[in-house]
C-alpha cells in the first residue's frame, strides 16, 4: 500500500493561464473557480493512479508486509531517493536500516529496492505492515518539471469535465488515456 507522507504544491489550478485558454475563460471570468481548481485536482489524482506515477516531487510510503527474497519492485515512479527503511523486528521494535543495508537500482523499469551485495533482508515480525519504506518521488518542485504530454492530458481532462459536466459519463475518454500510457507504470 502507498501513503502520502509529505503531500505537493497544488499541480494545477484555475489560474493556469493555459488552462483558461483552453477553455475558453476570460481573466476576470473568476466566478467557476472553486469547480475548476476541484477539477484540477481530480485530473491530476486520476492521471497519477492512471500511471502510478507522481508528477511533483513528495514523500510516500510503500508498506509491505516482508522483505521477501532478492529485489522489491517500486510500483510507483519516477523515485528520486529513498528516505528510509523502518522494520519491526521481531521483539516488536522499529528499526530504522542503515542505508548501507540497501541498493535503489533505478536503471530498470520499475525501480527496484534490493539488499547490499552479498547480504540479505533483516527478518521483521511476521505482522501487517512490518515493513516501511519511504521514498522521495515526483519529476520535481514545478509544473515546468511535468513532461508536456502529461500536462496536456490533465488539461483535457479538466477541460472535458468541465464542458462536458454530467453528461462526460464514468469513463475518461480513451484519447486522453493515449495521451497518458506512456507513461504508464506497468507491474
Amino acid at each position: 500500500m502507498i501513503t502520502t507522507i509529505s503531500p505537493p504544491e497544488t499541480l494545477l489550478d484555475a489560474q493556469d493561464a493555459t488552462l483558461r485558454q483552453q477553455l475558453r475563460l476570460e481573466p476576470d471570468e473568476d466566478d467557476q473557480n472553486s469547480l475548476i481548481d476541484g477539477l484540477c485536482l481530480a485530473a491530476v489524482s486520476f492521471a497519477e493512479g492512471y500511471t502510478k506515477q507522481r508528477f511533483l516531487t513528495q514523500t510516500v510510503r510503500l508498506t509491505r508486509d516482508c522483505f521477501g527474497f532478492g529485489g522489491i519492485p517500486l510500483p510507483i515512479a519516477p523515485v528520486q531517493s529513498v528516505d528510509q527503511v523502518v522494520y519491526t523486528d521481531g521483539a516488536g521494535a522499529d528499526q530504522v536500516l542503515a542505508s548501507s543495508g540497501y541498493r535503489l537500482i533505478a536503471s530498470g523499469v520499475p525501480v527496484e529496492l534490493h539488499p547490499p551485495y552479498g547480504g540479505a533482508w533483516p527478518v521483521p515480525r511476521p505482522d501487517k505492515g512490518a515493513v516501511r519504506i519511504d521514498l522521495v518521488v515526483g519529476f520535481g518542485d514545478a509544473a515546468s518539471d511535468v513532461p508536456a504530454d502529461i500536462m496536456q492530458a490533465v488539461r483535457l481532462l479538466v477541460g472535458w469535465w468541465f464542458i462536458a459536466g454530467r453528461d462526460a459519463g464514468e469513463d475518461v475518454p480513451g484519447q486522453i488515456k493515449a495521451m497518458l500510457n506512456p507513461w504508464r507504470l506497468w507491474l
